[in-house]
Order: structure tokens, then C-alpha cells, then sequence
């Protein structure tokens, strides 16, 4: 397979040399055709395929209402009221930039809904059984100016619109007017659209009305005006690397006083309006087209924009250097103004530079721009730099790589001063932290060592996220096993198995680091271990519990009893629910243990017997008992251990092992056992 780099690489140099082609001032576009027959069409989308339309349209009282239409063959049905979608256009309130998402199943609007963030503001609605449901306003993407024409890539994982941005300069703005800029914003990795960032200036010359999005994510549909009075025109542009697209070019060239725009593409063919623009009603017909080449590019030489605080949109005095990107070195040095942020530049339209953008206190910026006709620029209309960091810290068991639940501090190495991380998930600590400082970014958790790491926000920072990882080492204390015979105290060569019931940790202590000197085994301070020993030739396996938070001796002697007539021989953890006989599936573990020794010794039979405390009469506790073990006995039956190795015993309270006279005891009194029997004759 080819590499991602070289595929990219072809892929970029390819659209290089289809770009720099001819941009004679010839037409895209094959003949115009008309869709269906309305002609009072406000807005409209069509789906992926080609074959269903959604529109707004414009009756003879001026009421706006969504219909829909689907493709039968060449021609298209009678458009039908969509009853579920008409709640998004209440009476009084305009709305319009309808977008269908690839999948059909959620359209995207603008509104000038009450309520709302701004002017016009963002919505959508999702498709359900029972039709379209409520609109949705986009608050991640919706301003406090004009938010409209949404349209989504496939899987809705950006989005572009169209915003007012209001001018600082009130008389600018009096000139301006509503004019609009593209904007897109990506999902993060919680699938929250974040913060919207504007696209080239060169894609926001003239006048926008509105934008679509290809579905091959790299090819932009947009109307413009050059001037306010001059009639709406077709526009696409392709995208080079990441939100950087090539200059615009015109999808029709054509010579009339006509509008047209909402241009949108399916199935091969661009779809738009064309209204009448002397009438300026602003409803017209659909019509339909098929693309004939690719646009070329044409870049521009004069930089015009703003550089803006991201936090809060305040404008920033910043230094712009250009550098020759061969020899590095500065060639001209540009100041922001410091009370609107505004920058303008020129540079000669035959070279290739890099530009940065630096102001104290603040990130650092840098671009690399190609010009090819002084018209065109390359360079973000708005430059915004951050002067504070995310920084996200992953704090995870460095043994089993778990999260943790922690407690992560930065102190900042300049005053000291203390910031606390906000918990974003398990494991996952945030923090906001100001430029121009170094810190300490410390993790502690309970059991575990401290771990810290220095984090330089010193110099040129590029970067608004930060993701580091900080491993934590458990705390340990180290304990020896030694195994023998419970009766003789002789060492007995057998393996030892710990289980860590506070997370995924198995340790098998072989043999030999089991006898004497023992050999100590690091085990975790504040978790609970099941200690197992099984396999000893002639001996019953052993099964026990650790609680490492409480222990605090140095060695576990672990004491096997030999399997003799007559030995009875307790259970550990055989639990039943209350007044029942119906085993809890923490008794599992430990009869498969004993399935286990009884398939390793094919001859031997046992009595399994069940005993209970003195609460309630002796009746009842016998035949409590006696269920009990019959239970015990049909669960090693399904486990494959014939039934005529098999006794169950029940002794009610007969036999306590010690006094039933406190909770503890009557627990202990609480038991199963297994005792081996004579061989059958």
C-alpha cells in the first residue's frame, strides 16, 4: 500500500499543475437546465443522489412554507407540503439555507428565531419515525451576529456557514454593510463542534451569500456579489492542505442581470437558483449543470485582515515579519494597529514567503504563502492569537495502564503560584494556563508515588492543546510466601498464585521462590490479593485473602492440610443468597478448584457437608444445611464429577467451629467443607 505522505504528496502536486492551468475567463458549465417547474423558490437543498428536494417557497401572500419534491425519471412530482418541518418556519420569523446532511436524516437552517444568540442563528432537526422533530440551536457555532447557511461534510464532522462579522469602525460598517465571511468548525473528540475559525480572506472578497461543502470534502460552492448592486455569481474554490484553499474562480461566466446563487452538488451535476435580480424578490427556479473542468488558481500579492485576542476578539498590536523561506532572512517588519488589530501588507506577487506573527504575552503564528497575481492573498482575513493553553494530562497506572483517579496541580515556576486541573474523564485532568512561564505539573493518588514532569510555555508557542502522559508506579511492599504441611511444619514444594481483586494482576510464584529463604514479591500497598495454592501432590489446594492495606506482617505461611480420611476441609468464599440455597457466583472460583483436584485424583470420593450459625431454630438450619450441600453437589455435578463421588451433608448449626456469639463468629460457623471418604469396596 502506498504510503499516506506520498499519496498526499502526488495528490498535492497533481492539483498544482491542474491549478495552474488556464483561467481564461471561459465558461464551467455545460447548458443550463431547469429543475421541475417552480418558480418561487427562496431556498432549497437536494439530497447525495440527486432525487429529493427540499425547498422554501414563496406563496402569493408572501408566506414562506418547506415542500418537498422527489425525481420520477426525468421529470419531478407535484412539491408536497412537509407538515413535521413547518415548525421551523413560524409565522413572522424568516428562515432559510436549508441543507440536507449526507445521510439524509438531519437538515440544517438559519433563523431569526426569538431567543436567539444574534440576528440569524444556526438550528437543526432530526429525522425520526414520526417526521422531523424540534429545531436544535447549534449554541457551539452560533454568535452574536448573523449565523446562516450551514452545510455539513459527510458524517457532519465539519461545518461550514456564513457570518456578519460587525466591524469595529462604525463608519466602515455604515460603508460595508452586511458583509459576510465563510467560517467552518470541526467536532472535537467528545463530537462538540468547536470554536469557529474564518477561512482565506481570498475565499471573502465581495460579498457572500452563502456556501456549500462538496462531498468529496475538498471542493467549495459559494455565491458572491463583487459589488452590492451587481447580480449574485457562481463561485468554487478547492481546498490545498487542512482549511487553506486555492483562490476562487467562477463556475459559469455569464453576461446578464440575473442572480445566482445556493450553488450545491449531487450526483455529478451543480444545482442553484437563478432568480430575477431587477425584481430583487429574491425567489426564482432551480436549475442544474454539469462541471466541465476544475478552476485554476489565482493567488493576490496585497494582505489585508485583522490579528485578534481568540479569547475575547481583542484586537492585538502584533509584529508580522517576512522572511525569504530559503535564506531566513527579514525582509519587511509590519505592525498591527493596536486599536483594531487591523494589518495590511504587500509583497512582490513572483516570490514564495514566510510570514509570522508575534506579540508579547501571546502565541506565535507562521505561515507559508505563494503569490501568483498581486489580486489574490493567502494569509487568514483574521489572525487570532491565544494567550492561554489547554493543556490535557492523561494520568494512568504505569503497570496495568489504567486511569486514575488523581489530583493534578501545575505550579508555576515564576511566582509559585498554584493552578487546579479540572477533571475531564477517567484518568483525564485539564488545565487553562497563562503564556510566558514554565510549571511543574505534579500527580498524586493514593497508593501510588508522586510523578511530575516540567512543562515550558516559554517562547514561541504554536499550539492551543496540549495532551501529555504522566505514568504514576504503585507503592509496594515486599512479601514472602513459604508453604508447608499444616501438622509437621515440613516445607511442601507446591506453586502460589496471587490474584489482585483491586484490578487486572495476576502474579505465579513458581516453586522454588517458594521454599526457604522465600523470595519476597513486590505486592501493591492498598489492594486486596487472593492467595490460591493448588497442584501439591496429596494435599487439598488453598485459597485465602490479602487486604495489603491491613497486613502488615512480612511473610504469609501458607499451611496445607494433606487429604486423609476423615479431614474436613474448609471452603473459602461458599456464599448463598440470604435464607437460600441458591449459590452467588462468588462461590464459583473456588468449586472449580475443586473440580480441578478431583479430576487430578480420579479415586477419591468426598462428603460435602454444609454448616450454618444458631440464628433461627434447629429445624430450619438442618434443612437449610442440607439444601445447601445438595446445591454445592449439583454444581460439581454439571462440572463433569460423577455422582458417586459425591455425599451431601447437612449439619444445621450441630457442628460451629467457635462460640456463635458475635457477627464474626457466626460467619466463621457459616461454612461448607469437604471431607475425604473411605474408598468405596
Amino acid at each position: 500500500m502506498m504510503p499516506r505522505s506520498i499519496k498526499l504528496l502526488i495528490s498535492v502536486l497533481s492539483m498544482v499543475m491542474v491549478f495552474s492551468g488556464s483561467a481564461k475567463a471561459e465558461s464551467n458549465l455545460t447548458a443550463l437546465q431547469t429543475v421541475g417547474t417552480w418558480t418561487n423558490v427562496v431556498s432549497f437543498t437536494i439530497n447525495h443522489s440527486g432525487n429529493h428536494i427540499i425547498m422554501l417557497m414563496r406563496d402569493s401572500q408572501n408566506q414562506l412554507t418547506i415542500k418537498e419534491s422527489f425525481a420520477k425519471g426525468s421529470s419531478w412530482s407535484e412539491p408536497e407540503t412537509v407538515s413535521s418541518l413547518n415548525i421551523i418556519n413560524s409565522p413572522g420569523i424568516e428562515c432559510g439555507g436549508l441543507s440536507l446532511s449526507y445521510d439524509e436524516k438531519t437538515l440544517y437552517f438559519h433563523a431569526n428565531k426569538p431567543g436567539g444568540r444574534g440576528g440569524f442563528d444556526i438550528y437543526y432537526v432530526k429525522l425520526t419515525g414520526d417526521g422531523w422533530g424540534e429545531p436544535v440551536e447549534m449554541s457551539d457555532i452560533n454568535s452574536e451576529g448573523d449565523d446562516m447557511y450551514p452545510t455539513v461534510t459527510p458524517g457532519a464532522e465539519t461545518i461550514y456557514f456564513i457570518r456578519h462579522q460587525k466591524l469595529i469602525d462604525a463608519k466602515q460598517e455604515r460603508k460595508e454593510g452586511t458583509r459576510m465571511s465563510i467560517y467552518y468548525s470541526d467536532k472535537d473528540a467528545k463530537g462538540q463542534y468547536s470554536r469557529p475559525q474564518i477561512t482565506n480572506i481570498a475565499l471573502n472578497r465581495g460579498w457572500v451569500e452563502d456556501v456549500f461543502i462538496g462531498c468529496d470534502n475538498e471542493t467549495l460552492l459559494y455565491s458572491s456579489r463583487k459589488d452590492r448592486k451587481e447580480p449574485a455569481r457562481l463561485i468554487y474554490s478547492k481546498v490545498l492542505l487542512a482549511s487553506q484553499w486555492y483562490n476562487p474562480e467562477e463556475l459559469i461566466k455569464v453576461d446578464d442581470s440575473y442572480d445566482y446563487y445556493q450553488p450545491q452538488e449531487a450526483n455529478g451535476k451543480i444545482y442553484f437558483i437563478k432568480s430575477n435580480n431587477k425584481k430583487r424578490e429574491r425567489i426564482g427556479s432551480i436549475m442544474s449543470c454539469k462541471p466541465e473542468r476544475r478552476f485554476g488558481v489565482v493567488n493576490q500579492v496585497e494582505e489585508k485582515g485583522k490579528v485578534l485576542a481568540s479569547a475575547d476578539k481583542r484586537p492585538i498590536e502584533a509584529t508580522i515579519n517576512v522572511y525569504n523561506p530559503t535564506t531566513m532572512q527579514v525582509l519587511a517588519r509590519y505592525k498591527s494597529y493596536s486599536k483594531t488589530g487591523d494589518y495590511d501588507l504587500v509583497n512582490d506577487k513572483r516570490e514564495k514567503y514566510i510570514v509570522d506573527v508575534r506579540s508579547e504575552g501571546y502565541s506565535y503564528a507562521s505561515y507559508m504563502v505563494d503569490y501568483k497575481d498581486k489580486d489574490k492573498a493567502v494569509l487568514p482575513q483574521t489572525i487570532e492569537l491565544f494567550d492561554t493553553i489547554a493543556l490535557s494530562i492523561n494520568v494512568f497506572d504505569a503497570e496495568i495502564f489504567r486511569p486514575l483517579d488523581s489530583k493534578v496541580i501545575a505550579v508555576r515556576s515564576s511566582d509559585k503560584a498554584i493552578f487546579r486541573s479540572v477533571e475531564k474523564g477517567a484518568g483525564i485532568y485539564e488545565f487553562r494556563l497563562p503564556l510566558g512561564s514554565n510549571y511543574n505539573i505534579i500527580a498524586t493518588s493514593k497508593y501510588f508515588a508522586e510523578n511530575k514532569f516540567l512543562f515550558q510555555l516559554e517562547g514561541d508557542i504554536v499550539f492551543s492543546h496540549f495532551i501529555r502522559e504522566l505514568p504514576l508506579n504503585p507503592e509496594k511492599r515486599e512479601i514472602s510466601f513459604r508453604v508447608v504441611d499444616a501438622e509437621t511444619d515440613e516445607p511442601i514444594h507446591a506453586a502460589i498464585h496471587l490474584i489482585n481483586l483491586s484490578r487486572e494482576e495476576k502474579i505465579n510464584i513458581p516453586v522454588e521462590k517458594s521454599q526457604v529463604p522465600a523470595t519476597p514479591i513486590p505486592m501493591r500497598v492498598g489492594d486486596k490479593y487472593d492467595v490460591i495454592v493448588d497442584g501439591a501432590k496429596g494435599y487439598a489446594f488453598y485459597s485465602s485473602s490479602i487486604n495489603m492495606t491491613t497486613f502488615k506482617e512480612n511473610e504469609v505461611k501458607v499451611n496445607l492440610l494433606a487429604l486423609k480420611i476423615g479431614q474436613a476441609i474448609n471452603l473459602a468464599n461458599i456464599q448463598f443468597e440470604t435464607a437460600s440455597a441458591e449459590l452467588l457466583p462468588i462461590a464459583y472460583p473456588e468449586l472449580d478448584r475443586l473440580v480441578k483436584l478431583m479430576n487430578e485424583n480420579p479415586s477419591l470420593r468426598f462428603e460435602l457437608s454444609a454448616h450454618t450459625d444458631n440464628v433461627g431454630n434447629a429445624a430450619y438450619n438442618m434443612r437449610l444445611s442440607e439444601m445447601r450441600a445438595v446445591s454445592v453437589v449439583n454444581y460439581l455435578l454439571e462440572n463433569g464429577i460423577p455422582e458417586s463421588r459425591l455425599v451431601p451433608k447437612g449439619y444445621g448449626l450441630t457442628q460451629p467451629k467457635v462460640p456463635n456469639d458475635s457477627d464474626e463468629n457466626r460467619a466463621i460457623n457459616r461454612r461448607v467443607e469437604f471431607t475425604l471418604l473411605p474408598e468405596q469396596e
